[in-house]
């Protein structure tokens, strides 16, 4: 290994090729969190300079290479951490010089351009003759930004890369701009700053270095590595080094290319709190319970994965038979079930398995996903048979969370029926080895409710104060999709639009009087009792709720505000319909529970017992 303290001009003055292994992550820097401060660095130091101060230089971070064995002009290093740093000062680099060139400053783009290019000496393409190639996904921006004259020439291109180029040319466009009163002065100090001022240490490695191990542990002051990075990182190098695929581009381009490109969704944090992570490293979470058969925490997904490559004594599960420590076939396997993965996260495919699986996500039951990819991996599936264990968990969790049951040993729960799930044949349905799994357990954290339980529970318990809004909409929303027949109107009704509304509301003292002749504190207990229950909970939509507010159910004066009017002339759902329709003489404690056990009915016929 060859350490030096290298300026930038160092770096890319020599005629030498830095290539990102498309195995990296792809350009992830952004304004704020790295191409402002990095600015602000170059700003600092040319304005010290440009006032005759000669301030130290600047330490940008470490870069890690790999030579490459090639006898081709020029030498070529493989780029194992930094290529966010290289690619930045490129594209900085480029900024710089088309900026000087818009000035009239020709020979000073003429030198910032020697640092961009090598000589085009046997080059078969233009790529060839780029100082730093980065990864696959990013070479066509790339090439774009290196194409271009300014940022005119990037009309309606998008990305990262196109954006720096942009933010770097704005910048120093600017900055000449301001100090145009003393042009020479101002134009060597940034030009010297760019040259000299700014310092990275370069480690070169050879044949010899443990590059894997020093990607995982090197990452100075850039955005952290996700633990999918090095898992990636760590599989195709692995298949190159054992030498198991003919076209390691090739592999990539089948296997991890598209969690690369899609950066949008696979990159994005999802979850709350301190649980947020990148879906992708929440995929691999997933995945690696899958095939290790006990939880795995996303906050040791690498060493966990290291596990799982080690382990030769796993039994099979599913399609994962015959996987072991291969890392081409791990590739492969960890691509096909991120489809499953997706289709459990976005939950928005037709049909009663799309609905079922809405509903589930609305319950935010994370637990269940790896069973998910074992039940949508599988080579031979069926509709049917999918739909029956869909349905059979939502009415599990519905009536689990109905009656207030402990949820604390899902996460153990549901690996359990994963591996005993994965005993079917393939060509056998899962549905029945589910819905016996899920019906057989007697304990509290486990067991499936019965009708009696489930009654009781949901005509007494104040479930708008239990439940989160999400879960209450969903039970509602597929109470009212069973309200519609085959001969109703096909109406798409989306949760964000519509809001949890009592009928008889909280604030109720003001237009709802207690009955007459009762006792004033038990007519008051029982109406605060009900007031949750589901029997007086509908759906408006959002412009629709504070409209009705605390209006009584019928109006007191002919121009006067209710409850009942406003339903009538505004609702389309079936729920309010009813509602409306069967409750014109008003609203009051026997109707809240007349409409609380009507609706359990539909509620059971939606989310049957075991023994169904």
């Amino acid at each position: 290994m060859q350490t030096s303290y290298a300026t930038i001009s160092d770096i890319f003055g020599l005629p030498r090729r830095y290539t990102v292994p498309l195995f990296q992550r792809p350009y992830v820097w952004t304004e704020k969190a790295q191409w402002e401060p990095l600015w602000a660095d170059v700003c600092r130091l040319a304005d010290a300079a440009r006032a005759g101060v000669s301030p130290p230089p600047h330490f940008l971070g470490s870069i890690v290479l790999e030579k490459v064995p090639t006898q081709s002009y020029p030498e070529r290093r493989d780029v194992i951490d930094g290529q966010q740093r290289l690619t930045t000062l490129q594209l900085l680099l480029k900024a710089a010089q088309d900026s000087f060139t818009a000035i009239g400053e020709q020979q000073r783009a003429l030198q910032l351009a020697s640092m961009l290019r090598n000589h085009a000496i046997g080059a078969v393409d233009e790529e060839q003759t780029f100082k730093v190639l980065p990864t696959n996904v990013d070479r066509e921006a790339y090439r774009l930004v290196m194409q271009a004259a300014s940022p005119a020439d990037l009309t309606g291109v998008g990305g990262l890369l196109p954006d720096a180029y942009r933010y770097f040319y704005a910048q120093l466009s600017s900055w000449l701009a301001a100090h145009a009163p003393s042009p020479g002065q101002a134009r060597d100090a940034l030009f010297v700053t760019l040259n000299q001022r700014l310092k990275c240490v370069v480690l070169d490695l050879d044949q010899t270095d443990e590059a894997q191990v020093i990607f995982e542990t090197l990452n100075a002051r850039g955005t952290p590595l996700l633990p999918a990075d090095l898992v990636k990182n760590w599989l195709l190098r692995e298949v190159e080094r054992r030498g198991l695929h003919g076209n390691i581009e090739q592999l990539y381009a089948s296997t991890w290319h598209a969690f690369d490109s899609d950066h949008i969704y696979w990159r994005k944090e999802a979850g709350r709190g301190h649980a947020a992570r990148a879906r992708i490293d929440t995929y691999l979470a997933n995945y690696l319970t899958l095939h290790l058969r006990r939880p795995v925490s996303a906050t040791h997904l690498y060493s966990e994965f290291l596990d799982l490559q080690a382990r030769e004594d796993l039994p099979p599960i599913g399609a994962a038979d015959g996987l072991t420590t291969n890392p081409v076939a791990r590739l492969e396997d960890i691509r096909k079930h991120a489809a499953g993965f997706r289709r459990v996260d976005e939950a928005d495919e037709p049909g009663r398995i799309g609905t079922s699986l809405r509903r589930l996500k609305a319950m935010d039951v994370v637990s269940l996903t790896p069973f998910f990819l074992w039940l949508f991996g599988r080579p031979v599936t069926n509709d049917g048979d999918t739909t029956a264990v869909v349905e059979a968990l939502e009415s599990f969790l519905v009536r689990r969370m109905v009656c207030d049951l402990d949820t604390r040993a899902y996460t153990t729960f549901f690996v359990d029926l994963l591996a005993a799930a994965a005993q079917t044949p393939n060509s056998d349905p899962v549905a029945p080895v589910v819905r016996q799994f899920l019906g057989k357990s007697q304990a509290e954290g486990s067991r499936w409710p019965g009708d009696a339980e489930f009654k009781k529970a949901w005509l007494s318990e104040p479930l708008y104060r239990r439940l989160t809004r999400p879960r209450l909409r969903m039970m509602l929303l597929a109470i009212e999709a069973r309200l519609h027949s085959q001969f109703s109107e096909a109406v798409t009704l989306t949760d964000e639009k519509l809001q949890i509304e009592h009928v008889m509301p909280q604030s109720w003292e003001d237009h709802w009087p207690l009955p007459p002749a009762q006792d004033l504190i038990s007519a008051k207990d029982r109406r605060n009792a009900l007031l949750h229950t589901i029997g007086n909970l509908t759906l408006v939509t959002k412009k629709l709720n504070p409209s009705l507010s605390n209006a009584p159910w019928l109006a007191t004066s002919p121009a006067g505000k209710s409850k009942r009017a406003g339903l009538h002339s505004h609702s389309i759902l079936r729920l309010n319909y009813n509602l409306v329709h069967d409750n014109e003489d008003g609203w009051n404690e026997e109707k809240i529970e007349a409409r609380g056990t009507c609706l359990l009915q539909h509620a059971i016929a939606i989310w049957p017992p075991p023994s169904t």
